[in-house]
Protein backbone atom coordinates (compact mmCIF):
# COMPACT_ATOMS: atom_id res chain seq x y z
CA UNK A 1 0.00 0.00 0.00
CA UNK A 2 1.25 4.03 -0.34
CA UNK A 3 1.71 3.65 3.50
CA UNK A 4 3.75 1.30 3.37
CA UNK A 5 6.25 2.16 0.70
CA UNK A 6 6.32 5.44 2.24
CA UNK A 7 7.67 3.91 5.93
CA UNK A 8 9.94 1.87 3.37
CA UNK A 9 11.39 4.40 1.39
CA UNK A 10 11.41 7.61 3.69
CA UNK A 11 13.31 9.64 1.32
CA UNK A 12 11.26 8.92 -1.71
CA UNK A 13 9.30 11.23 -4.10
CA UNK A 14 6.21 10.35 -2.00
CA UNK A 15 7.22 11.70 1.19
CA UNK A 16 9.21 14.18 -0.35
CA UNK A 17 7.63 17.99 -0.15
CA UNK A 18 6.83 19.21 -2.89
CA UNK A 19 7.50 23.13 -3.65
CA UNK A 20 4.70 25.11 -4.62
CA UNK A 21 4.24 27.43 -6.94
CA UNK A 22 5.77 27.10 -10.01
CA UNK A 23 6.45 23.18 -10.88
CA UNK A 24 2.43 22.14 -11.39
CA UNK A 25 1.12 21.55 -14.14
CA UNK A 26 4.01 20.61 -16.04
CA UNK A 27 2.37 20.69 -19.58
CA UNK A 28 1.06 24.15 -19.16
CA UNK A 29 3.11 27.57 -19.57
CA UNK A 30 2.09 30.40 -17.05
CA UNK A 31 5.57 31.83 -16.84
CA UNK A 32 4.34 34.75 -19.30
CA UNK A 33 5.23 37.55 -16.98
CA UNK A 34 8.55 36.34 -15.59
CA UNK A 35 12.43 37.80 -15.87
CA UNK A 36 14.46 33.87 -16.30
CA UNK A 37 18.12 34.69 -14.85
CA UNK A 38 20.09 31.60 -15.78
CA UNK A 39 23.47 30.08 -14.94
CA UNK A 40 25.83 26.93 -16.10
CA UNK A 41 27.64 25.64 -13.76
CA UNK A 42 29.36 22.40 -13.24
CA UNK A 43 27.93 20.92 -16.44
CA UNK A 44 24.29 21.61 -15.23
CA UNK A 45 21.43 24.74 -15.76
CA UNK A 46 20.23 26.08 -13.60
CA UNK A 47 17.32 29.08 -13.54
CA UNK A 48 15.83 31.83 -11.47
CA UNK A 49 12.11 33.61 -11.85
CA UNK A 50 12.26 37.19 -10.96
CA UNK A 51 9.77 40.02 -11.43
CA UNK A 52 10.46 42.13 -14.81
CA UNK A 53 12.39 44.93 -14.47
CA UNK A 54 13.84 44.38 -11.26
CA UNK A 55 17.19 42.40 -11.70
CA UNK A 56 19.48 45.53 -13.14
CA UNK A 57 17.11 47.33 -9.98
CA UNK A 58 18.87 45.12 -7.66
CA UNK A 59 22.50 44.40 -9.14
CA UNK A 60 22.56 48.50 -8.99
CA UNK A 61 21.88 48.61 -5.01
CA UNK A 62 18.33 50.89 -5.72
CA UNK A 63 16.54 47.50 -4.26
CA UNK A 64 17.52 45.76 -1.46
CA UNK A 65 14.64 43.13 -0.59
CA UNK A 66 14.94 39.99 -2.63
CA UNK A 67 11.34 39.56 -1.95
CA UNK A 68 10.08 42.01 -4.87
CA UNK A 69 12.83 40.60 -7.12
CA UNK A 70 12.24 36.97 -6.58
CA UNK A 71 9.09 35.06 -7.88
CA UNK A 72 9.82 32.24 -6.30
CA UNK A 73 12.62 30.71 -4.33
CA UNK A 74 13.48 27.37 -5.93
CA UNK A 75 15.83 26.61 -8.47
CA UNK A 76 14.75 25.31 -12.06
CA UNK A 77 16.28 23.85 -14.73
CA UNK A 78 13.61 24.93 -16.95
CA UNK A 79 11.26 27.43 -15.96
CA UNK A 80 9.01 27.03 -19.03
CA UNK A 81 8.07 23.27 -18.38
CA UNK A 82 8.16 23.84 -14.44
CA UNK A 83 11.17 21.80 -14.20
CA UNK A 84 12.72 22.30 -10.53
CA UNK A 85 16.53 21.20 -10.38
CA UNK A 86 17.52 18.02 -8.63
CA UNK A 87 18.64 18.40 -5.05
CA UNK A 88 22.21 16.47 -5.75
CA UNK A 89 22.61 18.84 -8.70
CA UNK A 90 22.84 21.99 -6.94
CA UNK A 91 24.60 20.82 -4.19
CA UNK A 92 27.20 19.52 -6.77
CA UNK A 93 27.64 22.55 -8.53
CA UNK A 94 27.11 25.25 -5.82
CA UNK A 95 28.17 22.97 -2.21
CA UNK A 96 25.05 23.75 -0.73
CA UNK A 97 21.81 22.85 -1.03
CA UNK A 98 20.05 25.99 -0.01
CA UNK A 99 18.06 26.81 -2.49
CA UNK A 100 17.53 30.33 -1.61
CA UNK A 101 21.11 31.17 -1.26
CA UNK A 102 21.73 29.31 -4.38
CA UNK A 103 18.91 31.92 -5.90
CA UNK A 104 20.95 34.92 -4.50
CA UNK A 105 24.23 33.91 -6.49
CA UNK A 106 22.48 33.17 -9.71
CA UNK A 107 20.64 36.82 -9.42
CA UNK A 108 23.95 38.37 -9.07
CA UNK A 109 26.14 36.81 -11.24
CA UNK A 110 24.07 35.11 -14.10
CA UNK A 111 23.04 35.78 -17.24
CA UNK A 112 19.97 38.00 -17.93
CA UNK A 113 18.26 39.30 -21.08
CA UNK A 114 17.06 42.56 -20.34
CA UNK A 115 13.79 43.51 -21.41
CA UNK A 116 12.74 45.99 -24.31
CA UNK A 117 11.17 48.26 -22.09
CA UNK A 118 13.81 48.20 -19.42
CA UNK A 119 16.42 49.00 -22.57
CA UNK A 120 14.66 51.76 -23.73
CA UNK A 121 14.04 53.40 -20.22
CA UNK A 122 17.75 52.77 -19.85
CA UNK A 123 18.48 54.69 -23.24
CA UNK A 124 16.69 57.23 -22.29
CA UNK A 125 17.54 58.07 -19.24
CA UNK A 126 21.38 57.70 -19.99
CA UNK A 127 21.06 60.32 -23.08
CA UNK A 128 19.31 62.70 -21.12
CA UNK A 129 22.35 62.53 -18.95
CA UNK A 130 24.29 62.76 -21.69
CA UNK A 131 22.84 66.37 -23.13
CA UNK A 132 22.90 67.33 -19.53
CA UNK A 133 26.48 67.00 -19.30
CA UNK A 134 27.20 68.58 -22.28
CA UNK A 135 24.90 71.56 -21.67
CA UNK A 136 27.33 72.07 -18.24
CA UNK A 137 30.96 71.25 -19.73
CA UNK A 138 30.11 73.00 -23.39
CA UNK A 139 29.95 76.23 -24.63
CA UNK A 140 29.66 78.86 -27.94
CA UNK A 141 33.49 79.69 -28.49
CA UNK A 142 31.92 82.55 -30.16
CA UNK A 143 30.25 84.38 -27.10
CA UNK A 144 31.32 81.62 -24.03
CA UNK A 145 27.87 81.28 -23.36
CA UNK A 146 26.30 77.28 -22.56
CA UNK A 147 23.53 75.67 -25.33
CA UNK A 148 20.09 75.18 -23.79
CA UNK A 149 19.40 71.66 -23.09
CA UNK A 150 16.39 71.48 -25.42
CA UNK A 151 18.77 72.51 -28.75
CA UNK A 152 21.69 69.91 -27.74
CA UNK A 153 19.62 67.27 -27.30
CA UNK A 154 17.51 68.01 -31.05
CA UNK A 155 21.24 68.23 -32.49
CA UNK A 156 22.03 64.69 -31.04
CA UNK A 157 19.20 63.02 -32.36
CA UNK A 158 19.27 64.72 -35.99
CA UNK A 159 23.11 63.82 -35.74
CA UNK A 160 21.97 59.98 -35.09
CA UNK A 161 23.73 59.68 -31.91
CA UNK A 162 23.67 56.20 -30.80
CA UNK A 163 24.11 55.42 -26.77
CA UNK A 164 26.44 52.79 -25.71
CA UNK A 165 24.46 51.86 -22.02
CA UNK A 166 28.17 49.69 -21.25
CA UNK A 167 29.79 53.74 -20.50
CA UNK A 168 29.63 56.32 -18.36
CA UNK A 169 27.35 59.28 -19.64
CA UNK A 170 30.30 61.49 -19.24
CA UNK A 171 32.81 59.53 -21.20
CA UNK A 172 30.41 59.62 -23.95
CA UNK A 173 29.19 63.14 -23.51
CA UNK A 174 33.14 63.88 -24.24
CA UNK A 175 34.66 61.87 -25.91
CA UNK A 176 32.20 60.99 -28.58
CA UNK A 177 29.21 63.04 -28.61
CA UNK A 178 31.28 66.61 -28.45
CA UNK A 179 33.57 65.70 -31.14
CA UNK A 180 30.49 63.92 -33.83
CA UNK A 181 28.82 67.94 -32.92
CA UNK A 182 31.81 69.68 -34.13
CA UNK A 183 32.08 67.47 -37.16
CA UNK A 184 28.71 68.15 -37.98
CA UNK A 185 29.51 71.77 -38.23
CA UNK A 186 28.27 72.90 -34.50
CA UNK A 187 29.63 75.82 -32.89
CA UNK A 188 30.83 74.06 -29.69
CA UNK A 189 33.83 73.10 -27.43
CA UNK A 190 34.55 72.37 -24.05
CA UNK A 191 34.57 75.43 -21.56
CA UNK A 192 37.57 76.17 -19.29
CA UNK A 193 38.61 75.33 -15.84
CA UNK A 194 39.51 78.11 -13.67
CA UNK A 195 42.29 77.41 -10.94
CA UNK A 196 44.83 79.47 -8.60
CA UNK A 197 48.40 78.41 -8.88
CA UNK A 198 50.50 79.48 -6.10
CA UNK A 199 54.19 79.72 -5.17
CA UNK A 200 56.19 78.19 -2.42
CA UNK A 201 59.03 80.89 -2.60
CA UNK A 202 59.51 83.40 0.31
CA UNK A 203 59.80 86.18 -2.32
CA UNK A 204 57.41 89.09 -2.26
CA UNK A 205 54.05 88.79 -3.43
CA UNK A 206 54.67 91.16 -7.18
CA UNK A 207 57.94 88.98 -7.62
CA UNK A 208 56.81 85.65 -6.47
CA UNK A 209 53.40 86.52 -9.06
CA UNK A 210 55.63 87.20 -12.14
CA UNK A 211 57.88 84.62 -11.34
CA UNK A 212 54.84 82.12 -11.39
CA UNK A 213 53.40 83.90 -14.64
CA UNK A 214 56.50 83.27 -16.57
CA UNK A 215 57.11 79.46 -15.45
CA UNK A 216 53.41 78.92 -16.46
CA UNK A 217 53.65 80.61 -19.87
CA UNK A 218 56.67 78.66 -20.75
CA UNK A 219 55.06 75.67 -19.52
CA UNK A 220 54.64 73.12 -22.83
CA UNK A 221 51.80 70.33 -22.75
CA UNK A 222 50.86 67.63 -25.52
CA UNK A 223 50.91 63.62 -26.32
CA UNK A 224 54.47 64.54 -27.72
CA UNK A 225 55.75 67.39 -26.30
CA UNK A 226 59.03 65.76 -25.56
CA UNK A 227 60.25 65.71 -28.77
CA UNK A 228 59.72 69.34 -28.95
CA UNK A 229 58.21 69.36 -32.65
CA UNK A 230 54.30 69.21 -31.65
CA UNK A 231 54.49 70.47 -28.06
CA UNK A 232 51.95 73.46 -27.61
CA UNK A 233 51.55 76.17 -24.96
CA UNK A 234 49.24 74.74 -21.83
CA UNK A 235 46.38 77.33 -22.55
CA UNK A 236 45.60 78.90 -25.84
CA UNK A 237 42.93 80.48 -24.64
CA UNK A 238 43.94 83.00 -21.37
CA UNK A 239 47.70 83.44 -20.02
CA UNK A 240 48.06 83.28 -16.20
CA UNK A 241 46.73 86.49 -14.55
CA UNK A 242 48.85 87.68 -11.51
CA UNK A 243 46.34 87.64 -8.27
CA UNK A 244 46.82 88.94 -4.35
CA UNK A 245 49.29 86.76 -1.71
CA UNK A 246 51.46 86.11 -5.04
CA UNK A 247 49.18 83.62 -6.59
CA UNK A 248 48.24 83.45 -10.28
CA UNK A 249 44.76 82.79 -12.03
CA UNK A 250 44.67 80.49 -14.82
CA UNK A 251 41.99 79.76 -17.71
CA UNK A 252 43.29 75.71 -18.64
CA UNK A 253 41.85 73.43 -20.63
CA UNK A 254 40.25 70.73 -18.24
CA UNK A 255 42.57 67.62 -20.15
CA UNK A 256 45.66 69.91 -19.72
CA UNK A 257 44.53 69.85 -15.52
CA UNK A 258 46.19 66.63 -14.88
CA UNK A 259 49.72 67.61 -16.24
CA UNK A 260 49.41 70.74 -14.75
CA UNK A 261 48.93 69.56 -11.39
CA UNK A 262 51.81 67.24 -11.98
CA UNK A 263 53.93 70.23 -12.49
CA UNK A 264 52.75 72.28 -9.55
CA UNK A 265 53.60 69.07 -7.39
CA UNK A 266 57.21 68.69 -8.70
CA UNK A 267 57.98 72.45 -8.13
CA UNK A 268 55.78 72.42 -5.08
CA UNK A 269 53.42 74.67 -5.99
CA UNK A 270 49.87 74.75 -4.70
CA UNK A 271 47.01 74.20 -7.08
CA UNK A 272 43.50 75.32 -6.07
CA UNK A 273 40.20 74.42 -8.53
CA UNK A 274 37.89 77.75 -8.33
CA UNK A 275 35.46 76.94 -11.55
CA UNK A 276 35.04 73.78 -13.17
CA UNK A 277 33.03 75.20 -16.31
CA UNK A 278 33.93 79.04 -16.82
CA UNK A 279 31.51 80.37 -19.11
CA UNK A 280 29.30 83.76 -19.49
CA UNK A 281 25.17 83.81 -17.27
CA UNK A 282 22.57 82.68 -19.08
CA UNK A 283 22.18 80.06 -22.27
CA UNK A 284 23.62 80.83 -25.72
CA UNK A 285 21.92 83.46 -27.47
CA UNK A 286 24.64 85.26 -30.08
CA UNK A 287 25.12 83.79 -33.24
CA UNK A 288 29.40 83.75 -34.48
CA UNK A 289 30.82 81.79 -37.02
CA UNK A 290 30.51 81.54 -40.96
CA UNK A 291 27.37 82.91 -42.16
CA UNK A 292 23.94 81.22 -42.45
CA UNK A 293 23.94 80.32 -45.89
CA UNK A 294 27.35 77.84 -45.43
CA UNK A 295 26.32 76.47 -41.99
CA UNK A 296 25.54 72.86 -41.69
CA UNK A 297 21.73 72.27 -41.29
CA UNK A 298 22.62 71.27 -37.76
CA UNK A 299 24.18 74.77 -36.87
CA UNK A 300 21.10 76.17 -38.35
CA UNK A 301 18.94 74.77 -36.79
CA UNK A 302 20.60 75.89 -33.30
CA UNK A 303 20.62 79.22 -34.49
CA UNK A 304 16.71 79.26 -35.03
CA UNK A 305 16.62 78.13 -31.51
CA UNK A 306 18.71 80.75 -29.72
CA UNK A 307 16.87 82.46 -27.30
CA UNK A 308 15.60 86.24 -28.06
CA UNK A 309 18.64 88.92 -27.83
CA UNK A 310 17.70 91.59 -25.49
CA UNK A 311 17.73 95.28 -26.38
CA UNK A 312 21.54 97.24 -25.75
CA UNK A 313 22.37 99.19 -22.93
CA UNK A 314 21.90 102.14 -24.79
CA UNK A 315 17.94 101.64 -25.51
CA UNK A 316 17.43 100.74 -21.49
CA UNK A 317 16.22 103.92 -19.76
CA UNK A 318 18.67 104.82 -16.93
CA UNK A 319 18.04 104.16 -13.32
CA UNK A 320 18.12 108.05 -12.01
CA UNK A 321 15.91 109.25 -15.03
CA UNK A 322 12.58 110.78 -14.35
CA UNK A 323 9.59 108.13 -14.98
CA UNK A 324 6.62 109.49 -16.54
CA UNK A 325 3.50 108.43 -15.19
CA UNK A 326 0.72 108.48 -17.98
CA UNK A 327 -3.19 107.35 -16.75
CA UNK A 328 -4.84 105.58 -18.29
CA UNK A 329 -8.26 106.73 -20.01
CA UNK A 330 -10.89 106.17 -18.09
CA UNK A 331 -13.85 103.89 -18.79
CA UNK A 332 -16.80 105.04 -20.97
CA UNK A 333 -19.52 105.55 -18.82
CA UNK A 334 -22.15 102.51 -18.43
CA UNK A 335 -24.95 102.52 -19.90
CA UNK A 336 -28.14 101.50 -17.36
CA UNK A 337 -30.26 98.86 -17.78
CA UNK A 338 -33.82 99.95 -18.69
CA UNK A 339 -35.89 98.71 -15.75
CA UNK A 340 -37.50 95.38 -14.98
CA UNK A 341 -41.39 95.42 -15.34
CA UNK A 342 -43.09 95.22 -12.38
CA UNK A 343 -44.98 92.07 -12.18
CA UNK A 344 -44.39 88.43 -13.11
CA UNK A 345 -40.96 87.70 -14.43
CA UNK A 346 -38.71 89.91 -16.64
CA UNK A 347 -39.66 91.49 -20.53
CA UNK A 348 -37.29 90.80 -23.64
CA UNK A 349 -36.97 86.77 -22.80
CA UNK A 350 -35.73 84.82 -25.80
CA UNK A 351 -34.60 81.36 -26.72
CA UNK A 352 -32.22 79.87 -29.28
CA UNK A 353 -34.75 77.51 -30.59
CA UNK A 354 -37.36 80.17 -31.59
CA UNK A 355 -35.12 82.54 -33.60
CA UNK A 356 -36.89 86.31 -34.11
CA UNK A 357 -39.25 85.59 -31.13
CA UNK A 358 -39.24 87.87 -27.91
CA UNK A 359 -41.08 85.96 -24.93
CA UNK A 360 -43.15 88.64 -22.62
CA UNK A 361 -42.87 86.51 -19.49
CA UNK A 362 -40.99 83.49 -18.37
CA UNK A 363 -44.87 81.36 -18.22
CA UNK A 364 -44.64 82.24 -22.18
CA UNK A 365 -40.80 80.94 -22.66
CA UNK A 366 -41.39 77.85 -20.23
CA UNK A 367 -44.57 76.94 -22.39
CA UNK A 368 -42.43 77.31 -25.49
CA UNK A 369 -39.74 74.75 -23.93
CA UNK A 370 -42.51 72.22 -23.80
CA UNK A 371 -43.43 72.64 -27.43
CA UNK A 372 -43.13 70.51 -30.41
CA UNK A 373 -41.46 73.85 -31.86
CA UNK A 374 -38.50 73.75 -29.53
CA UNK A 375 -37.98 69.74 -29.50
CA UNK A 376 -37.81 70.18 -33.22
CA UNK A 377 -35.79 72.71 -33.56
CA UNK A 378 -33.19 71.46 -30.24
CA UNK A 379 -32.75 68.33 -32.61
CA UNK A 380 -32.30 69.76 -35.81
CA UNK A 381 -29.79 72.34 -34.12
CA UNK A 382 -27.95 69.42 -32.50
CA UNK A 383 -27.28 68.03 -35.95
CA UNK A 384 -26.26 71.27 -37.89
CA UNK A 385 -29.33 71.64 -39.12
CA UNK A 386 -31.24 75.66 -40.23
CA UNK A 387 -34.26 75.93 -37.63
CA UNK A 388 -37.93 75.79 -38.89
CA UNK A 389 -40.44 78.56 -37.89
CA UNK A 390 -43.73 77.65 -35.37
CA UNK A 391 -45.33 76.19 -38.46
CA UNK A 392 -43.29 74.38 -40.18
CA UNK A 393 -41.89 72.93 -36.81
CA UNK A 394 -45.23 71.65 -36.08
CA UNK A 395 -45.57 70.19 -38.98
CA UNK A 396 -42.41 68.14 -38.95
CA UNK A 397 -43.64 66.92 -35.62
CA UNK A 398 -47.04 66.09 -37.44
CA UNK A 399 -45.03 63.83 -40.14
CA UNK A 400 -43.01 62.04 -36.86
CA UNK A 401 -46.09 61.15 -35.24
CA UNK A 402 -47.56 59.33 -38.58
CA UNK A 403 -44.49 57.85 -39.18
CA UNK A 404 -44.59 55.94 -35.91
CA UNK A 405 -47.90 55.35 -35.80
CA UNK A 406 -47.24 53.84 -39.31
CA UNK A 407 -44.71 51.29 -37.67
CA UNK A 408 -46.49 50.44 -34.75
CA UNK A 409 -49.70 49.28 -37.03
CA UNK A 410 -47.35 47.26 -38.63
CA UNK A 411 -45.64 45.98 -35.75
CA UNK A 412 -48.74 44.75 -34.57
Amino acid sequence: SLSVAAAIHPHSAINRPMPTGRGEPVGQKRHTNIAVVRMKKAGFRFEVACYKNTVMAYRSGAETDVDEVLQSKYVYTNISKGIFAPLDDIKAAFGTDDQEAVCLMILKSGEYQVSDKERASKQTSLFRDICTVLCSKTVNPDTNRPYPFAVVEQSLRDAHFNVDVTKAAKLQALQVALPLLQNKGVRIERAKMRVKIKGSTKSSERSQSAELVASLSALTLGDNASDGASAKPASTATSPVPAAGGAVIWEIDPSEFRRIDATCRENGWTIEVLELSVHEQGDEIGGGGPPPAQRSGLARMMERAHLPVPPPPSTVAALDAPVQIVSAPAPPPSVAAPPKPAGGGGGGLTSATAPGVTFQSRDELKAHLKSDWHRVNLKRKSAGLPLLSKEEAEGEALLEEMEREKGLSEFM
